[in-house]
């Protein structure tokens, strides 16, 4: 039988038949199937522009979140933190077995390996080796060195030999160095490659013992050139900070979102915003603790995973994130924030609690892993879409907002540090990590909030900074301050009450004499150039508006002259007195209730003292000089003072060398202040 007539060949059968056959093209069916549509475009010879947008526009109406996170294998937050551990110990491990014997750790390695083969034992060392440290650290350091690796085995077949990597050489590293400038004009990119380099180094020498590391650390050339290359990439491009407007649009969404998942999303943000918490601080919490919605309340959350975890103290300690439960705008926020979250199955009584946003699932429902920073940014920049300067905005910027409005509104370095959660807060990091330390400066913060929310706006970069000032005579500690709410209407005059007149003349009839009233003078106090600026005190709005609604009874011309009538029923029946008497008796009462100043100092003839407008602190120099004694120059921020001083100001430790009334120790600050408050009661009785 003859097979080749029977068998067909491979060009006979199937696909290839269709190709290699000498059959014409089979006509294929038209683009367009829908009847309709072709007629419209044999009819037009186009398809309205408008129907198309408005279909298109239609087909793209999508939640901010569906536009900014990604479909990535869901793995928790702990989990996947393992598997990258895992990672980091698979690619050292690929590294140190290039030269066993060119570190400490590769030698203890490669024993536990003839030990062991399966390679158990040896993982668990290298394991124990990077400890605590960031396993995407120990994944970055191990990319930089497998990125020299590479280079040095290219050269090495350019040159038609091998010849390992380790021990590394200044001379290889230099060529190296020189490699990586090339591609960096090449590609303008890759300016701290070197930089990050030599930071690998250090790690191999400190962490994994690699030998022979001294000679690239100690290296003139390798420390300049990556200094040059760094100084090249130029100025650092950091976050900006979020406005009022972009707080607000997040609180409509939270508020009124079309979109659950958009609604807590903006929450997750704000509670970021108010935390002053960088967006990983947040991607695992411990615990959460709210109390519910009340007046300068707070929600904690407790985080150990966040950026300097690792470093002292730290590692046993949870980082307090604190909220304010008041924010920008009127309202319980968070407690639409916690229904949200409860509607959706969040447990916030569940111990680890885990990420505060949770990765959402495009068919509803939530991930385990936490949203990436990336993804953050993104679907922050979606749900402020229509405000300004929205582009620029990353996933950083959450942190940064409300340290720079506290910067901006004059908090001192320490709060400010404290704030943004800072280890130079008060010389360490304890207050940072104790909740109950920040106490100051979280009510600071609440106060700043407080006055955004009754309208002014003390953050604002554009306008002039509105403060509630109370200016009133230095010397007298024990008058009564009353702050005047006017930041920007002209101060009326008043009539001098007793500083102005005569001695012995008696005060009008009907006016009180004590030390409450707006605008009082005392004849002994210094002139305005001692008066200071009375930081705002807590409920400050309440008070202004309890205090108008006492003096409203007086009268308009009363009120604004700044003067109460004092109340006489208790001797409106009594006629005993004639208008002499009482004036007296008036003038007797002022005289009494006027404090008489409890510090007293004299500027000697032949000096002058300059007391700084900020620091406040006094300065002496000879009469006439424009050089204090501690070779500071005088200029505008100096202003000199009477030649009687009635306040202790806080001197200057060179200018005032020889003061007998200087606190060197705590004895004498306990001294200092039994001595004032022995004074103070002297004075009074």
């Amino acid at each position: 039988m003859n097979l080749a007539a029977v068998l067909p060949l491979p060009g006979e059968i199937g696909t290839m038949r269709d190709i290699f056959s000498n059959s014409t093209v089979p006509s294929f069916a038209p683009a367009i199937t829908d009847d309709s549509n072709l007629a419209l475009l044999n009819q037009t010879g186009s398809v309205d522009a408008s129907d198309v947008l408005q279909t298109a526009a239609s087909d793209q109406v999508k939640p901010a979140y569906m536009c900014a996170v990604r479909s990535v294998k869901d793995v928790d937050y702990m989990s996947g933190k393992k598997a990258e551990l895992v990672l980091a110990t698979s690619k050292w491990m690929e590294i140190l077995s290039i030269d066993w014997r060119c570190s400490s750790v590769g030698e203890q390695v490669s024993a536990d390996l003839q030990q062991d083969p399966t390679g158990e034992l040896a993982e668990q060392t290298l394991k124990s080796v990077f400890g605590v440290k960031s396993p995407s650290t120990i994944l970055k350091r191990a990319s930089s060195l497998r990125q020299y690796i590479s280079w040095f085995q290219k050269e090495c077949i350019k040159h038609d030999r091998y010849v390992s990597p380790f021990p590394l050489a200044e001379p290889d590293v230099w060529q190296y160095f020189l490699h990586l400038r090339q591609l960096r004009r090449n590609n303008n990119r890759g300016f701290t490659v070197s930089s990050t380099f030599l930071e690998t180094v250090r790690f191999c020498k400190f962490v994994l013992g690699l030998y022979w590391c001294d000679t690239i650390l100690a290296s003139k050339r390798l420390l300049g050139f990556s200094a040059v290359e760094k100084r090249e990439k130029g100025p650092l491009n950091q976050a900006p900070s979020l406005e009022l407007e972009h707080l607000l649009q997040l609180h409509n969404i939270l508020q009124s979102g079309e979109n659950d998942i958009d609604r807590i999303g903006a929450g997750a943000f704000l509670c970021t915003i108010y935390a002053r918490a960088r967006w990983s601080d947040v991607r695992f919490i411990h615990h959460i603790k709210y109390d519910g919605f009340q007046r300068n309340a707070t929600m904690d959350l407790y985080t150990s995973e966040h950026k300097t975890s690792s470093i002292g103290l730290r590692r046993e300690q949870f980082l307090p994130l604190v909220v304010p439960s008041e924010g920008v705008v009127q309202g319980d926020w968070i407690g639409t924030f916690v229904e949200l979250c409860h509607r959706h199955g969040f447990d916030w009584n569940r111990v680890p609690y885990g990420p505060l946003l949770p990765a959402p699932k495009a068919g509803g429902g939530w991930c385990a892993r936490p949203v990436s920073t990336s993804a953050a940014a993104a679907w922050l920049r979606q749900l402020l879409s229509g405000c300004k300067n929205v582009d620029s905005i990353r996933a950083h910027s959450m942190k940064v907002t409300l340290c720079i409005w506290a910067a901006r509104a004059g908090f001192s370095k320490e709060h400010r540090a404290t704030l943004s959660h800072h280890a130079t807060a008060l010389h360490g990091s304890d207050i940072v990590y104790s909740r109950d330390l920040q106490t100051g400066a979280i009510r600071k913060l609440q106060m700043l909030l407080k006055k955004i929310r009754l309208g002014i706006n003390p953050v604002a970069e554009d306008s002039r900074v509105q403060q509630v000032t109370a200016r009133f005579d230095a010397a007298h500690d024990s008058v009564v301050r009353t702050p005047v709410l006017m930041p920007h209407a002209p101060v009326t005059p008043l009539p001098a009450v007793l500083g102005d007149k005569a001695p012995g003349s008696p005060l009008p009839a009907g006016l009180h004499g004590g030390p409450g009233v707006s605008g009082y003078t005392v004849a002994q106090g210094s002139k305005s150039s001692n008066s200071l600026q009375c930081k705002d005190e807590p409920g400050f709005a309440d008070a202004c508006v309890a205090a108008s609604v006492e003096l409203h009874p007086f009268g308009g011309d009363i009120h604004e002259l700044g003067l109460v009538q004092i109340d006489s029923s208790s001797g409106s029946d009594s006629d005993s007195g004639s208008s002499t008497d009482s004036d007296s008796s008036t003038s007797e009462h002022v005289a009494n209730s006027v404090p008489r100043p409890a510090y007293t100092e004299h500027v000697p003839d032949e000096l002058s003292y300059h007391v700084h407008k900020k620091s406040h602190i006094l300065h002496k120099c000879k009469r006439g000089e424009l050089t204090t004694l501690c070779k500071t120059k005088l200029n505008q921020n100096f202003s000199e003072c009477d030649r009687v001083i009635y306040f202790k100001y806080p001197k200057c430790m060179r200018c005032f060398v020889t003061d007998n009334n200087r606190i060197k120790s705590r004895d004498d600050l306990l001294a200092h202040f039994d001595a004032a408050s022995k004074r103070r009661k002297s004075v009074e009785h």
